[in-house]
């Protein structure tokens, strides 16, 4: 399993996975766009990992909960929330993450370079 490594740009996705975040594989396999705030137009769009749900220990699903319960006072924001999980549209830009990992039991590989220029298929 491929987990990513956050890096400090966000602390709170760093400190609620500190043992990393699965992934799909090593290279980022989706984009996200960047739009103006203002004029709602394209200004970028970069190279992002999406999150495999399925990795996601019960622990980890439970602090995830946990956030999204904190911050949302509607139950259907959580559910919609875990299905933007399942389906595979949470997405984390590789500018916040610091390196990917795989893991398989006791044996772990990590991935190291410029993330951003290899993009997968």
């Amino acid at each position: 399993m491929y987990y990513l490594l956050i890096n400090n740009q966000n602390q709170e996705l760093k400190e609620l996975f500190p043992e990393g975040i699965p992934s799909f594989g090593a290279t980022p396999d989706d984009f996200i766009e960047i739009y103006d705030e203002l004029s709602y137009e394209l200004i970028d769009v970069q190279p992002a990992f999406r999150v495999n749900v399925k990795g996601l220990t019960t622990q980890q699903e439970l602090r995830l909960f946990n956030l999204y319960a904190a911050n949302a006072d509607d139950p259907q924001m959580i559910v919609d929330s875990f299905q933007l999980l399942e389906h595979g549209w949470v997405t984390i830009p590789v500018e916040e993450v610091e390196s990917v990992l795989w893991r398989e039991g006791e044996r772990v590989f990590a991935f190291g370079g410029d993330l951003s220029a290899a993009i997968a298929n």
